[in-house]
């Protein structure tokens, strides 16, 4: 972890302090890294820390959407509203990241980002296998009022 807090470190001071840094940690942690992670990286002023706990681990990411100063981004791995409205509901995360290929399509995901926009809280479309994907999910921000970027990869 150290060493990701070096990585994070180089990344702030090549990019500057106008540019948002987001960490995709991709799964990897337990739910004390994540905890230490999220209070070190809050002085290099991350945008988020996404994925930072198995997805099943709901009660891990609503004890870390509790305590950390970094908003916290999940989601993509999720499909249909009632689980969105779950991991909503019971996590308090920051940001939920609907993937249209994963989520149930267009329609689903529209939902998933009124449940999101209720909630007061950020949908980022996660999208990352096809241009047809990137496509979609760009359609899907122009439809709603409380999505500032989409998470291409």
């Amino acid at each position: 972890m150290k060493y990701d807090v070096e990585l994070v470190r180089t990344a702030r001071k090549a990019a500057g302090d106008k540019t948002e840094i987001m960490i995709d940690i991709g799964k990897r942690y337990r739910l004390k890294q994540a905890m230490y992670m999220a209070k070190a990286l809050e002085d290099l002023n991350v945008y988020w820390l996404e994925e930072p706990l198995p997805a099943e681990d709901l009660e891990g990411y609503r004890r870390l959407a509790e305590h950390s100063p970094v908003q916290i981004a999940t989601g993509e791995e999720e499909s249909g509203h009632l689980a969105f409205a779950r991991l909503i509901n019971e996590t308090h995360v920051d940001i939920i990241q609907p993937d249209i290929s994963r989520c149930g399509g267009l329609t689903e995901a529209k939902k998933i980002a009124s449940l999101a926009a209720d909630a007061n809280i950020l949908c980022v479309p996660h999208a990352f296998k096809t241009g047809i994907l990137v496509a979609a999910s760009i359609h899907l921000i122009a439809s709603i009022p409380h999505a500032p970027f989409s998470n291409f990869q």
